[in-house]
Formats: structure tokens, C-alpha cells, sequence
């Protein structure tokens, strides 16, 4: 299926909002591609730059995609 397959978005369960998951990060292989979901529920952007700065300092080449806010609200949920 994969020369079929043009782009690939899952939502794992541990990217929705929690007090207890604040960064997931879930990585697909894909088309001959490595396809990384780095989701964060945080306003501060380190982590996600000193990733992309140690891929540059290694010579991977890399393309962001898309970036949007999440539209979740943080809460918790009963039983966490």
C-alpha cells in the first residue's frame, strides 16, 4: 500500500491533551520516508528546535511539514 499512500496524520491516544502527556512524539516509515508527529502541549519550542538543530548538525536533511496550535484544552481526566 505504501506507493499508494501520499500522506500519513494518525492521532495516537497519547497525543490527546493530558496533565500527564505533555510531548509525544511518533515516528512512521513510509514511502521510502521517515515521518515524525512531534506533539507538544506547551508553548515553549526547545525541544523541538534543539531536535532539528542536532538533525543539521548530523547532516539529515529534513522538511517541516506544517505547524498548527493544538485546539485541545489541557485538562485532566477523571481516573489520571
Amino acid at each position: 500500500m505504501e506507493r499508494y499512500l501520499q500522506e500519513f496524520d494518525p492521532l495516537p491516544s497519547t497525543a490527546l491533551p493530558s496533565m500527564h502527556t505533555r510531548l509525544t512524539i511518533e515516528m512512521v516509515s513510509m514511502n521510502g520516508l521517515i515521518v515524525l508527529n512531534f506533539i507538544q502541549y506547551f508553548p515553549e519550542m526547545e525541544y523541538f528546535s534543539n531536535f532539528a538543530r542536532q538533525l543539521r548538525e548530523n547532516d539529515i536533511n529534513y522538511n517541516v511539514l506544517r505547524q498548527e496550535k493544538a485546539l485541545y484544552p489541557l485538562i485532566e481526566m477523571p481516573g489520571e
